[in-house]
C-alpha cells in the first residue's frame, strides 16, 4: 500500500490476505494494489504502452504536435478491447474501496 500524503496513518492497513485491505481510503489518499494484473496481462500492457510501443508512433502523441487527447470507454458492458479489459479489471478491484464510483 502506498499513501499520499506520506504522513497519512496506516492504522487501518491490517491485512485480510496478501494484497487485500478492508478499507475505503480517506479523501486525498492514493491507493495502490499489488499484483492487480496477472503477469501475462501486465507484460502485454507493458509492451503495448511501453516507451517504444507503436501506439505512440501511430498517435503522434510524443512528437509534440498531437496535443492532449483521451479515449472514452463505456463501463458496465463486455470488454471489446485490451484497454477495456484493463479498465474492467482495475474497476473490479477498486469498486469495493471506492463504492461511490459505481455509478461512474
Amino acid at each position: 500500500i502506498y499513501t499520499f500524503p506520506p504522513s497519512l496513518s496506516l492504522s487501518w492497513a491490517s491485512s485480510k490476505k496478501k494484497g487485500e485491505r478492508d478499507h475505503v481510503p480517506a479523501d486525498g489518499c492514493a491507493f495502490a494494489l499489488e499484483a492487480a494484473l496477472n503477469a501475462p496481462f501486465l507484460a502485454h500492457m507493458q509492451q503495448a504502452l511501453g516507451a517504444e510501443a507503436r501506439f505512440w508512433r501511430e498517435t503522434g502523441y510524443l512528437n509534440g504536435h498531437a496535443g492532449y487527447f483521451s479515449y472514452v470507454h463505456p463501463l458496465g458492458r463486455e470488454p471489446d478491447s485490451v484497454m477495456d479489459q484493463l479498465i474492467a479489471q482495475v474497476r473490479k478491484l477498486m469498486l469495493p474501496r471506492f463504492p461511490q464510483t459505481k455509478a461512474s
